[in-house]
């Protein structure tokens, strides 16, 4: 009877301790991984980290945004200023 308690008890259901919130933290020395091998060594390995590369459909066809936000509101603005220029011929 002792060992379907314990059994019970180990089936327990797990639970976050706050309910609705996982975090990421960032790491102290970000690009640095630790590598630890199998005999018990371990050192600190560089990474490379790759810059986060954004793409737009306008038009149908895919192509890179140099930076995302800052190009969205030029084309915004060009667009508003050749609308002004046609509304002044």
């Amino acid at each position: 009877m002792s060992d379907d308690s314990k059994d019970q008890e180990r089936k327990a259901p797990l639970k976050l301790s706050q309910p609705g919130k996982l975090e990421l933290k960032k790491t102290v020395e970000t690009g640095q991984v630790r590598q630890s091998f199998s005999h018990g060594r371990s050192k600190v390995v560089t990474v490379e980290v790759r810059k986060k590369r954004t793409f737009s459909s306008a038009g149908g066809a895919m192509h890179e945004v140099k930076d995302g936000a800052h190009s969205a509101a030029e084309a915004d603005l060009a667009a508003a200023v050749a609308k002004v220029e046609a509304a002044a011929r």
